[in-house]
């Protein structure tokens, strides 16, 4: 978006934040678990999840077949 600047902007959540959240999602943590471990409220990591679940469609890759 044109003028954002910080990380915030768009989720509410800083980088920082996300990648942990997602990280310990990766690794098949429990949501209490990462709710104790970040010290976050679980409405946080549900959102997070949501977007990636969302969004896998986008993280595979598409191969020509006849390439």
């Amino acid at each position: 978006m044109p003028g954002l600047t910080d990380d915030e902007g768009v989720t509410g959540f800083s980088y920082k934040r996300m990648d942990l959240i997602l990280l310990a999602l990766e690794k098949s943590w429990k949501l209490s678990d990462i709710v104790k471990a970040l010290g976050i409220e679980e409405d946080e990591v549900i959102y997070i999840k949501n977007l990636m679940q969302k969004s896998e469609h986008l993280r595979k890759i598409f191969i020509l077949k006849n390439y």
